[in-house]
């Protein structure tokens, strides 16, 4: 009965501090982007990705997410340890579990990830273009000689 007595209360704390903190589907979008553009750079099949979390094992301690997450993906300068704890307590896949399970981790971040390989693939393809174009233009004056 204190068991349960005690998770009912940090449970409504913890509810609270969210609420508290407008914890809302913009800002849930937002944090999973930032880590989805990390983990879109790495070129590596999505439930691969989890294993950075997980160390190889299908399910990834809370602790272990939020380590990889600010040290590994070098995120400590963009999300704070604190919104990190608020994301996995909100999060609607999340927040009943002490773990998180390699399913859950895709359907979180999948079309961020998604996304953000979208957007590197379009960053190369215009670099790229605008480089052919710069040579085409440019390129063929550099090389004649100046009259």
């Amino acid at each position: 009965m204190d068991l349960e007595r005690t998770h009912s209360q940090t449970f409504d704390r913890t509810s609270n501090q969210v609420t508290e903190l407008h914890y809302g589907k913009e800002w849930e979008n937002d944090l999973i982007m930032r880590i989805g553009l990390k983990l879109g750079r790495l070129n590596c099949e999505l439930s691969s990705l989890f294993g950075i979390f997980s160390r190889g094992m299908l399910t990834a301690t809370k602790e272990d997410f939020k380590y990889c997450c600010l040290q590994r993906l070098g995120l400590r300068t963009e999300i704070s340890e604190r919104e990190l704890d608020l994301f996995l307590m909100g999060n609607n896949l999340l927040k009943d579990k002490s773990y998180i399970e390699r399913e859950d981790f895709i359907a979180v971040f999948e079309g961020a990830i998604l996304q953000a390989r979208h957007e590197w693939q379009n960053q190369e393809a215009l670099g790229e273009t605008l480089s052919r174009d710069f040579n085409n233009t440019f390129g063929a004056t550099a090389s004649r000689p100046q009259t």
